[in-house]
Parts: C-alpha cells; sequence; structure tokens
C-alpha cells in the first residue's frame, strides 16, 4: 500500500539510542531525538519493528525492551510495522491509552495538546485499553478507526465506585476520493490528507504540518466538513483550496497567525 520508506541505517538508529537522555513520564527511555527533523524519519527498533515518526513525535523504550518485553510510550504521532513474536505482544503507552499488539500495522496519534488518542489499523489486530479501565477491552480489526477521549486526570484511588465504560468512537477507514488514500496514514507518504473533517479537526492538523497558527472565528464554520490532498502546496496554497468545498475568508496577521472567518 505504501511505496518504499527510505529507513534509517542501523548505524544512526544506534545513534539514537546513544545520544537521547530523555524519558517519558512512564519513566520509558528515549530512543528517538528529543528535537524530530521537519519531515517523518523511520527507525528501527531492536526486535526488527519499523517504527515512522510524524513532525514533533518521539518514541521511548521500557528497559529490556525485546529481552524479555515489548513495551514502548508514544508522544505524538507513528505508524507502526510491528516484527510478530506471539510469545512477546508489543504495548504503545500513548497517554491514558494501552494498545496491544502480537505483529500488525497501525497508526497512533498521541499529541498531548490535543482531546483524544486515535488509532488506526492497517494489518493485523489490536486490543486497546484505557488505563483506569483495563477491565474493558476493546478489539480493532483491519480498516477500523478509534478514537478516545483522554482520561489521564482521573484518580482511581479517590473514585468510589469504577467507571463501568468510557466513551469511544469506532469507524471504518475511507479513503479520500481524489488522492485515493487513507487520511490517517498519507502523512507516511508526505502527504496531508482530509475526507469529509471538521474545520476545527482540519486547522489542528495544519498547525503541525505548516508550523503556523490558525484562528477560527466563527464557531458553526468549526464545524463544517472539508475535504482536500496536500503534498507540496504551501498553507496559504492550502487554505484556498478548502475554500472550495465551503466558502470561507482567512487573512495573515501582522504577527504571522492565520485567521479564518465566513
Amino acid at each position: 500500500m505504501f511505496p518504499a520508506l527510505i529507513l534509517v541505517c542501523i548505524s544512526i538508529t544506534g545513534y539514537f539510542f546513544l545520544r537521547s537522555e530523555k524519558k517519558s513520564t512512564t519513566g520509558f527511555t528515549a530512543i528517538a531525538p528529543i528535537k524530530t527533523s521537519d519531515t517523518a524519519h523511520t527507525v528501527i527498533l531492536p526486535d526488527g519493528s519499523k517504527v515512522t515518526l510524524n513532525k514533533k513525535s518521539h518514541i521511548f523504550l521500557s528497559k529490556g525492551f525485546g529481552v524479555d518485553i515489548r513495551n514502548v510510550a508514544l508522544e505524538g504521532e507513528a505508524f507502526f510495522d510491528v516484527a510478530h513474536n506471539a510469545g512477546m505482544p508489543f504495548t504503545v503507552q500513548a497517554r491514558s491509552i494501552q494498545i496491544k499488539v502480537l505483529g500488525t500495522a497501525f497508526n497512533v496519534r498521541a499529541y498531548a495538546d490535543e482531546q483524544e488518542v486515535q488509532a488506526s489499523l492497517i494489518r493485523g489486530s489490536l486490543e486497546v485499553t484505557q488505563q483506569n479501565q483495563k477491565h474493558i477491552r476493546l478489539l480493532l480489526k483491519p480498516n477500523e478507526k478509534i478514537s478516545i477521549p483522554v482520561d489521564e486526570g482521573l484518580n482511581t484511588e479517590k473514585r468510589r465506585e469504577p467507571l463501568v465504560d468510557f466513551p469511544y468512537k469506532m469507524e471504518a477507514l475511507q479513503t479520500e476520493e481524489s488522492s485515493g488514500m487513507i487520511p490517517e496514514t498519507a502523512w507516511v507518504e508526505h502527504k496531508l490528507v482530509f475526507n469529509s473533517e471538521p474545520l476545527s479537526s482540519v486547522v489542528e492538523k495544519l498547525e503541525k504540518w505548516y508550523n503556523v497558527s490558525i484562528r477560527i472565528e466563527d464557531n458553526a464554520l468549526a464545524n463544517e466538513k472539508f475535504t482536500g490532498a496536500f503534498e507540496n502546496e504551501n498553507i496559504t496554497e492550502a487554505l484556498t483550496a478548502l475554500q472550495f468545498t465551503f466558502p470561507f475568508r482567512f487573512k495573515q496577521t501582522r504577527r504571522g497567525e492565520f485567521i479564518i472567518k465566513r
């Protein structure tokens, strides 16, 4: 499905292990540079799994990774192609969400400034749990996506009764018509794709993609759905193209912020 990616060589991957001492909130040791590059890049883990990191993203390894456990923590977004090992499940901690696999390919989006964690399954199977409600297990099949609000503020020690459920949204992955790509994984091919997404969600992704600030001045406009596919366009060209989906106006302030309104 994806064209061949330029993988980071083993010597460079080793450089990541030695160079970074950053730790996640779970105490995992960083394996990626603290400052990521402006484009997605791929690292090979000791077990042979491949992880492609998006911009402003970090991955962390637990102690003993590949020896008796395969646990990682993610900050940001990454596409995982996990080496199969039935005796050693691969676990991703993405904020308050835990994702467990044996061997599969999937995408996880878990940025600290966003209100939910998303997991999109391409191949294999996933088991998803919330760290404060591990008795509830959600199973994903290929071409399914789950979105779960972040639950990091809950304290199980102070809760009198355990929650019996937590909110989530399960949906099928869709391709964008003009590009034929799945929006959730298009970034791996250095493309930004939207398929009938609310403008509020589109703006979040545009801000990270182009490293800009965008403000929507109309709450109703924020809920309008937009579709588009971008690769080499700059932010002005991208916003101009989105105007064909639903009419709006935009301008850039002297400070560089973009303002969107009807």
